[in-house]
């Protein structure tokens, strides 16, 4: 059956015919199969995991109709076409403080440590996916005596280049990170560095071998490979010095599209709304950097007299202008969890960077365009300041039919609150519990900003901006593009209903969010004339 005709069905709300495809949100699509990487106007990402793929897309530059004529033309293609597979070797030092769990994986397999290294470095892997960190690859075809459960109990601090191995599957972790795989030894190579021609060492389809090294070798190739320090360079004009950073204070911009591939997330905003309308009143280009500030802002001194455009959770998305020595206090953001604060030009600084205390921040280029005088009532929240219920609308997901009608009933009628817990990763949910039927072993498939996660506690996990790019727990809704904003200004204790839309109202909303955006600017244009 053809792409086509399945989301046809999907659409019309047939769904016992997603078989080898599925709706992920509205703005992406799961295939079982991989797509060549052909890029194409408003195809934002191509993401392959094991025997699914993931197209991303921009619903307001692509319909619907356009995509599924292209992926049907690409599936195509991909069947008459083979593609070349590189062959990786990567050095090892196993045992020792390389792999303090080689002792544990060789207990459970009854075999000596030694006869663990032979036949972990005996086989060519193939990488089945690339994800939950930028450039960990999950590799395929471990001996079946060697599959060793993950620990209950996750560790802490996993080193840089860890050997590991996590159930059927084994893998290096290209960063330090918390981690649960059985740690058997370690690489002195960089897997993932940014900056590189190819910044991932292992991409999806690659074929890998292990070599064991002793530790002589070990300390002379990592005295070779090492990541290279990225040096921020101050800023030509300083304009503003953090006097308090609040409770979390980033750099932030746009998503940045085009490398889930590789297991890198596209990041971003988490009301890209609000950082819009504020770049919009900075005279900036949409996605110009901004500071996002989450629950408790930042308190922020001018060094020179510097023109602050304020939107997000503060009572009016305006613009306001400093003298040198004075202060701005954001401490208490009122109408949601985050506000977001531009300068004409766009700040200097690395997407992702944390503010402290006494960092000082400017713009690295000249504003082209005069900050606006309009004062937008009301517009600077993204949700009501009152406890009200936001209402977040959502599309049946990937994994939907694994769920009965007593979990949706739940999911449609009953009420959740947003638990502490939550982060720029995901928003974790406190509610009725939404059991999946039965055991659920499924390979990690991709993921996308929106969707809601049931992990086997049965509390919803809705994804945010800094998501991992592939997930291995069900997903059983994902919520739509137009209302990813609003997910972004929840704080903990607030709560959320979910209301059930189809593809067709998914997108029109989307396009009326991006139509008020336009009326926006506009009056803002007709306010600036009027001075």
């Amino acid at each position: 059956m053809r792409l086509s005709s399945i989301l046809n069905s999907y659409r019309h709300g047939h769904q016992g015919s997603i078989i080898l495809s599925s709706l992920l949100g509205d703005t992406a699509v799961l295939l079982n199969g991989v797509l060549e990487n052909d890029a194409h106007r408003g195809v934002l990402d191509i993401v392959p995991a094991f025997d699914a793929t993931a197209v991303h897309f921009d619903p307001t530059q692509f319909s619907i109709g356009e995509l599924t004529a292209w992926i049907d033309s690409n599936a195509t293609k991909s069947n008459h076409t083979s593609v070349a597979s590189r062959l990786i070797e990567i050095p090892v030092r196993y045992g020792d403080e390389f792999g303090p769990d080689l002792d544990t994986v060789a207990k459970h397999a009854g075999l000596t440590a030694d006869e663990v290294v032979r036949r972990h470095a005996a086989v060519k892997y193939v990488v089945g996916a690339v994800g939950f960190q930028p450039g960990f690859g999950y590799l395929e075809g471990l001996p079946a005596e060697l599959h060793t459960p993950r620990h209950s109990t996750p560790r802490t601090a996993v080193p840089v280049g860890a050997v590991g191995i996590g159930g059927p599957y084994t893998a290096v972790y290209p960063s330090a990170s918390p981690g649960g795989w059985n740690l058997i030894g370690q690489t002195p190579l960089v897997m993932f560095e940014e900056g590189r021609t190819e910044p991932s060492l292992l991409k999806h389809g690659d074929r890998v071998r292990f070599r064991a090294i002793n530790a002589k070798e070990f300390k002379r190739l990592a005295a070779v490979n090492h990541l290279t320090p990225s040096i921020e360079p101050p800023p030509e004009r300083p304009l503003l010095r953090v006097v308090n950073a609040g409770a979390q204070s980033t750099l932030q911009g746009l998503p940045r599209y085009g490398r889930q591939h590789l297991g890198v997330s596209p990041g971003g905003a988490m009301d890209t709304m609000s950082l819009r309308l504020a770049n919009l009143l900075a005279g900036n280009a949409p996605g110009a950097t901004a500071i996002e500030a989450t629950l408790m802002g930042p308190v922020l001194e001018a060094i020179e007299p510097v023109t602050l455009a304020l939107a997000g959770a503060v009572p009016t998305a305006r613009c306001v202008t400093l003298r040198a020595g004075e202060q701005l206090d954001l401490r208490r953001l009122t109408g949601g969890a985050r506000a977001y604060i531009a300068i004409p030009g766009g700040f200097g600084g690395s997407i992702g960077r944390t503010l402290g205390v006494d960092d000082v921040l400017g713009s690295l280029t000249n504003p082209t365009h005069q900050p606006s005088t309009a004062v937008l009532a009301g517009a600077g929240r993204r949700r009501s300041p009152t406890k009200d219920v936001t209402t977040l609308h959502l599309l049946r997901g990937p994994q939907a039919p694994l769920f009965d009608d007593e979990a949706w009933r739940r999911l449609l009628n009953e009420t959740y609150r947003v638990a502490p817990q939550s982060s720029r990763m995901g928003v974790r949910l406190e509610g009725p519990e939404l059991p999946v039927n039965g055991a659920v072993e499924m390979p990690s498939q991709p993921v996308c900003t929106g969707a809601v996660q049931v992990p086997p506690d049965g509390q919803p996990i809705a994804l945010g901006a800094d998501r991992q790019t592939l997930g291995g727990y069900p997903v059983i809704a994902a919520i739509i593009s137009a209302d990813w904003s609003m997910i972004g200004q929840l704080a903990p204790g607030n709560t959320v209903r979910f209301a059930e839309v189809n593809l067709e109202e998914a997108i029109r909303l989307r396009k009326k969010l991006e139509r008020d955006l336009a009326l926006a600017a506009v009056g803002i244009q007709l306010e600036d004339q009027q001075f």
